[in-house]
């Protein structure tokens, strides 16, 4: 049943670069047996294969959360993610560029991370400038990097993470979040 799970999860990325057209015909079954048997996340295959960079495999993952959580459709996703890939940005700076008004950014921020960090108190927004900068150079998530340096404790990172799980589910607000 897991190993099933993490094959639906995977199926954004895998959709994602087959309707751009970066995988040629019948390639993504091969990728997801693959995937199955070995555990491997269907996006290190591709990066293995050399069909996606590594910065397009970080876009390709955040566009997937983005679709999870209900703040992209599968279209916009699409087309920031090609974007992203022709002119060499990231994502979020792609985003702007080809989704319409403003509620995306609005929405997808408030329930961020390093945002609710912020503004819960936890840290302040230089601390999370500079750590942002250095786990994406390193290539560690960011709530890693806070502990390490111990901005936060192990705690207030599983709640806040907890938080903002439940903040993109839906089952609380935004001002809920902080004050967990």
């Amino acid at each position: 049943m897991k190993a099933k799970l993490k094959h639906a999860q995977n199926s954004h990325i895998g959709q994602l670069v087959t309707e751009l057209g970066w995988l040629p015909d019948g390639e993504l079954e091969g990728m997801l047996a693959i995937s199955f048997e070995t555990g491997q996340p269907i996006g290190r295959i591709m990066l293995e294969r050399s069909y996606v960079s590594s910065e397009e495999l970080r876009n390709l993952i955040e566009a997937q959360a983005l679709i999870r959580d209900g703040f992209l459709s599968m279209d916009y996703a699409k087309r920031a993610i090609a974007f992203s890939s022709w002119y060499g940005v990231s994502i979020e700076n792609a985003i702007p560029w080809v989704v319409p008004g403003d509620g995306y950014s609005q929405a997808c921020h408030s329930s961020r991370l390093g945002q609710l960090l912020v503004n819960s108190g936890c840290v302040d927004i230089s601390t999370l400038e500079h750590a942002l900068e250095v786990s994406k150079q390193v290539g560690i998530q960011l709530g890693e990097h806070l502990v390490n340096r111990q901005h936060v404790t192990d705690h207030m990172l599983e709640v806040t993470l907890e938080s903002q799980r439940l903040l993109r589910l839906g089952f609380i607000s935004g001002q809920h979040a902080i004050t967990g």
